[in-house]
């Protein structure tokens, strides 16, 4: 990793990987930092890995999932595939809201 880029030796030659990691983002304040700067960048394949922080908040499961699409749905382009990961497992409280966004995902 250097600089917020991922060389990685099974891709292409050619292919750079961008990883943006905004710690302690939420799902609806994300959408405003990606737009603009996805923008600039026009990637090809965009992989969303959100939702953890948000499970401490009030909101519901339903709730959370929806912020995921709808991010995925604000930065989608005819020319970019978006690839949504699920929440990591847990083993702690919010181990059953965790599961059921994921199931909504």
């Amino acid at each position: 990793k250097v600089d917020g880029y991922l060389y990685t030796s099974f891709l292409h030659k050619k292919t750079l990987v961008k990883v943006f990691r905004l710690k302690s983002a939420k799902t609806d304040s994300i959408k405003g930092y990606c737009q603009p700067t996805l923008r600039d960048v026009n990637p090809s394949n965009i992989i969303i890995h959100v939702g953890t922080h948000d499970l401490n908040l009030d909101k519901m499961a339903d709730g959370i999932a929806e912020n995921i699409v709808d991010l995925a749905k604000s930065i989608k382009t005819k020319e970019n595939k978006i690839i949504i990961s699920k929440l990591i497992p847990r083993a702690d409280k919010l181990k059953d809201k965790a599961n059921d966004v994921n199931k909504k995902l």
